[in-house]
């Protein structure tokens, strides 16, 4: 017979995975949109491929279609990975510096520095 403690660790476990999932899912918000605006624009094709997938990297690499941020609202398992991308063939470039008047030092390392987490609610 399971006893309250058993169920206590049942609820808690719960109640930590969720309030872990829900920051990691607001910190992933935070960067992509400080990728948003970082990103260089010409043509405006960088800027629409940035891509936001769960649990395996895409191979998109065209401008084409959804940047797929909506895949973060139902973000609850997290053992998968949230992986936020670009693969034009110039995102490399980009992100070493190459756009010296708009994005000098990159897009993604600088959103990830200027991101800051502030978890909520893990611990009560």
């Amino acid at each position: 017979m399971a006893g309250f403690g058993d169920f206590a660790k049942k609820m808690m476990s719960k109640d930590v995975k969720k309030n872990i999932a829900n920051n990691t899912t607001a910190y992933a918000y935070k960067i992509y949109t400080n990728i948003e605006l970082l990103s260089p624009i010409d043509t405006g094709q960088y800027l629409r491929n940035n891509r936001i997938t769960i649990g395996d990297r895409s191979d998109f690499d065209s401008a084409n279609g959804n940047n797929s941020k909506s895949a973060l609202d139902n973000y609850t398992d997290i053992s998968k990975p949230i992986f936020i991308q670009n693969n034009l063939p110039y995102a490399i470039p980009i992100e070493d510096g190459h756009s010296k008047m708009q994005a000098p030092r990159g897009v993604y390392s600088e959103a990830v520095r200027l991101t800051k987490f502030k978890p909520k609610g893990i611990i009560k």
